[in-house]
């Protein structure tokens, strides 16, 4: 997931993404010092 949003952000607002390896699948996004998106925050349930 974290791969594809990367290539998202990139793609529709031209900016560099950098990731940096998490745990568990947790990751944050962050603009210019500033969390936008947290997987942790966003917990689904698959069933």
């Amino acid at each position: 997931m974290a791969t594809s949003m990367a290539a998202a952000i990139e793609s529709n607002f031209g900016q560099k993404v950098q990731l940096i390896e998490g745990h568990n699948g947790v990751f944050t996004v962050n603009v210019n010092g500033r969390g936008i998106f947290d997987k942790k925050m966003s917990v689904s349930f698959q069933r």
